[in-house]
């Protein structure tokens, strides 16, 4: 789950950051409205708005599917793990945009317009241009949305890691095994194994953000 929530997050940030490149500075300044919205909304507002969206008797998503005439489905039951993840890629995408969006920027302009001179797609010039100059930038995202993720606990709103433990992420298997469990000593075993990986985490992204200087010199 956490593997397929980070390149969901990663992927869809760097699509949505290479799209507001090439379109109108309105439709820009919509788009990133939007995206940044879903980040910095109250966790507890967008875990009640995406039960409410998926729920199966009253839910936005099944009121259009019958209006369809498609059959409906218990989303939260039947494809939890695919619930959580989408919900931490919608969510999280929009940190990992706004990163992405800052390094396409500091690219010279003059690559590109030379690219759109030599007749290379967008697809061509985000593979063989902006992608090896934003490499840095692609590992610090992954760093940080790995730690983001890590320690994330709106899902809990949606599925309470059920059924049967299927999204039981990290930090809701922790309060799970301390608090309802009251199993105090394991839970804060946990805690701490956690605590060490975002650790981890942490050194390397404060190593490769202290090279960055010595490089550019």
């Amino acid at each position: 789950m956490l593997l397929s929530a980070l390149i969901g997050q990663a992927l869809l940030g760097l699509l949505l950051a290479w799209l507001s490149q090439t379109v109108t500075p309105t439709l820009k300044s919509f788009l990133q409205t939007a995206v940044i919205a879903a980040w910095i909304l109250p966790e507890v507002v967008i875990g009640f708005a995406w039960f409410a969206f998926l729920d199966y008797d009253n839910g936005t998503l099944n009121m259009i599917l019958r209006g369809l005439g498609l059959p409906p489905g218990d989303w939260l039951l039947q494809q939890p793990f695919w619930v959580i993840v989408s919900f931490n890629t919608w969510r999280g995408a929009a940190f990992s945009m706004m990163l992405f969006n800052s390094a396409f920027q500091s690219i010279p302009p003059s690559y590109f317009q030379a690219a759109d001179v030599a007749g290379a797609t967008s697809w061509q010039k985000l593979r063989d241009i902006a992608l090896p100059l934003i490499r840095g930038h692609v590992v610090t995202d992954l760093i940080l949305i790995t730690m983001w993720t890590f320690n994330v606990f709106t899902p809990f709103l949606l599925t309470h890691g059920g059924p049967s433990y299927r999204t039981e992420i990290l930090s809701i298997y922790t309060y799970r095994i301390a608090f309802k469990d009251f199993e105090f000593g394991k839970g804060a075993a946990v805690g701490v194994v956690i605590m060490l990986i975002n650790l981890a985490f942490a050194l390397v992204y404060l190593r490769l953000a202290h090279k960055k200087p010595v490089e550019a010199e």
